[in-house]
This record gives C-alpha cells, structure tokens and sequence, in this order.
C-alpha cells in the first residue's frame, strides 16, 4: 500500500482535529469567564456588579460547546467513513483508519478493507478476532466477512460451513435492535444466493436472485451485491443481467477485488 500517497490528508485531518479540540477549550473557558458573577470595586465604589447567568445555564452552554465540538470533529473526520462509502476505495479507507482510527471496532475497518483488497487470510484474522467478541452484531459482521472471504476464494466447503454458523448464529441472537436484525436477515438472503452459486443451484438461483437487496447504502455494500447477482445471473445464462451487474461491478468498485473479478466474468461472457 502506499501510505505516503495519503500522508498530506492525514496532516491535513490531524491539524483540523487539533483546532477543534483547541476551539473547543477555548469557547468553553469564555463561557465560563463571561457568565460567572463578576464584582469589581475602585476606592469603595463598585465600578462593575454583573450577576451572571444562573448557573444551569452556564452548564448548558458549556454542554453546547461540547456537542459542536463533537459535530465539528466528525466534519473533518469525514474521509474515513466517504473514502469506503462514496469512493469504495478500501486503500485509502485502510490508511486513514490506521493512522488516525483509534475506535475499538477497528477490527471490522481491517477486515473489510482486507477483503474488497483481496487480502482474504489477512481479513479473515480480523474476522476471527470479532467472531470472538462478546458482542453479537461483532460476531454477526465477523461471520459474514469471513464468509465472503471463503466464497471469493472459491473455498466452498469452508464457506458452507461458515454460512450455516451464520444462520445459527442469527436465530439465537437476543440482543440485536430490531432495525439492524432487517440488516442481518438482508445478508442472511446475499448469503443464501452465494450458496447456491457456490453449488450450481439453478432452480435456487433463479427463485431468490430477484429478492436480493442491500443492506446499507455504502457503494462498497452496493457493489458487492451487484457482483454476486451478476454472477448468480451468470450461472442462471443471463446475459443481459449479468452484463449489467458486472459492469456496474467495474465501475463503482475499480479499485477493489471485485472489480478484476468482474472483468474474468465478462470476458467469459464474451466467449
């Protein structure tokens, strides 16, 4: 990877960063100072007597100080989500997060970026490590990336294997909120199709490949989706489907796996 490509941004990042917290410090000691009481006297004379705001006020004021700030960080902090999101560049989103990513779901960052990368062993060590994470929508994400990892790979009977822990997994999950449960059973549906993919399942094909969806709106999500019903549609002798998902596949996701991936397929297609 080539980090220094990336070195101006992350300066760029770190110094804007560093202005918010010192704004922030700032705003807040002006806050204080400028609602405290203040009494001020010359020879026996008050020259100042101003009372100040009550202090509930002034607390939340400073609270407000505190929110921009944290609004303010994550406007500059914005290329580490877009850079996977918008650009479905997973270099660019892998150096960025390890240089100025200290969030404990560093793990998901890694195996993700490692995965559109095509570092498949590489991503799935990450996704080992949230697999056994206390934390059930960890486990869920680590089971699917490590899933996706084995199919790319075209290692089928391990992926089998890991998609059936998916589904057992997600039935018993007691913990997950309702909206992201929509999100797993979405995936649960993508893995389903890749199973039958990975086994030559025509009649499974062709019954589920049109009830896919995605699962969130990042491009990266958007692109992978479009791969596997490309290459569903393909196994199905779709033609016209599949040339259409797997260019899509080119073009939104260029600097991914998927993306050469998609060309072997269209060359294939061309025969």
């Amino acid at each position: 990877m080539n980090e220094s490509k990336y070195s101006d941004l992350i300066t760029k990042i770190q110094k804007k960063r560093k202005w918010v917290i010192a704004l922030t410090i700032v705003a807040v000691l002006l806050v204080i100072l400028l609602t405290s009481p203040i009494k001020l006297e010359v020879m026996g004379e008050t020259v100042v007597d101003y009372k100040g705001l009550h202090p509930v006020l002034t607390i939340l004021l400073v609270f407000l100080c505190f929110f921009i700030e944290i609004v303010a960080y994550a406007m500059v902090s914005l290329p580490l989500n877009t850079s996977m999101d918008q650009e479905c560049d997973p270099e660019k989103h892998l150096i960025l997060n390890s240089s100025l990513n200290k969030q404990k779901n560093i793990d998901y960052v890694y195996s993700v970026d490692h995965l559109y990368l095509g570092n498949y062993t590489e991503s799935i060590k990450y996704a080992e490590k949230m697999i056994a994470s206390a934390n059930e929508p960890m486990v869920m994400v680590g089971l699917f990336n490590k899933a996706r990892c084995e199919f790319l790979a075209a290692d089928y009977d391990t992926f089998t294997q890991t998609a059936s822990q998916y589904s057992n997994t997600l039935s018993k999950c007691r913990k997950i909120k309702p909206r992201a449960m929509v999100e797993y059973q979405k995936i649960s549906r993508v893995i389903d199709l890749m199973l039958a993919v990975s086994k030559d399942d025509l009649d499974t094909i062709n019954k589920i490949r049109s009830n896919i969806e995605v699962w969130n709106a990042s491009k990266a999500t958007e692109g992978f989706v479009s791969y596997i019903k490309g290459i569903a549609a393909y196994k199905a002798n779709d033609k016209e489907e599949a040339i259409y998902r797997l260019k899509a596949v080119e073009e939104h996701c260029s600097k991914t796996i998927l993306a050469r991936l998609a060309a072997e397929h269209l060359d294939l297609l061309k025969e």
